[in-house]
């Protein structure tokens, strides 16, 4: 199986920056709740599934034009990793992170999100 390359990846969201985007990740996880009585037959615990959530943030470098999303902003968001590998869902900003540095790299932009309702695999 060949390895994917995050050379094609990218991020689309409709309400906030994206440019030069550089990084991604996204987390889809759901709730394990715990069913066990007293004196569990076998001595085992016992769970069921609850809520699911998906959260995430991706990078991008800043250029001196485009606004940046701020806290509540929520839209609809693509993440591609390459070709096929594509995950749609809404989103709301969580945080947006800025900063600066003396040594003359780029300044970038962290923005951390949480999802709205499923995060679907397209």
């Amino acid at each position: 199986m060949a390895a994917i390359s995050g050379k094609l990846g990218s991020v689309t969201f409709a309400a906030g920056y994206t440019t030069n985007c550089y990084k991604w990740d996204c987390t889809d996880s759901g709730e394990i709740l715990d069913t066990t009585p007293f004196n569990p037959p076998g001595g085992y615990k016992t769970n069921t599934g609850g809520l699911k959530e998906f959260t995430g943030s991706y990078e991008c470098w800043l250029d001196d034009t485009t606004p940046l999303p701020v806290a509540l902003d929520t839209g609809a968001a693509t993440f591609v990793a390459e070709g096929a590998r594509k995950y749609t869902g809404d989103i709301r900003v969580q945080s947006t992170a800025t900063g600066a540095a003396t040594d003359g790299s780029s300044r970038a932009v962290t923005v951390s999100f949480t999802g709205t309702g499923p995060l679907t695999p397209a």
